[in-house]
């Protein structure tokens, strides 16, 4: 007669088992825990380049539009750049009646009609 054979697996096989599963899930787990820390990082990162890149540009663009000789630049010295950068620029393009109107809204409702 045949002895019958045995199905499955013996419980310090799934035990082994269990624990290698564990053990990989964790492993895994902290890859992406860290991976996620690197991508926080590298975002922030971004986000700190960015705002440079814009201020350098606005100050290249305010540094270029002082005047040197009429007094825009209050103090230049090592390190230190103190300038003053109007706000507010209009421009107005157009025919002598545009400029005109701009003039005579700039100045109130009375303004004369004619260019000076």
């Amino acid at each position: 007669m045949k002895t019958p054979s045995r199905q499955g697996f013996s419980m310090p096989e799934l035990m082994v088992v269990v624990a290698l599963g564990a053990l990989i899930v964790f492993a895994l787990q902290e890859v992406l825990v860290t991976q996620r820390r690197y991508w926080n990082a590298q975002g922030a990162a971004s986000v700190r380049h960015e705002a440079a890149r814009v201020a350098m540009a606005v100050l290249t663009a305010a540094l270029r539009e002082a005047n040197l000789a009429g007094g825009d630049v209050v103090v230049l010295g090592p390190g230190r750049i103190r300038a003053r950068q109007p706000l507010g620029l209009g421009l107005v393009c157009g025919t002598e009646a545009a400029w005109v109107w701009s003039r005579r809204k700039a100045a109130g409702p009375r303004a004369p009609a004619t260019a000076s």
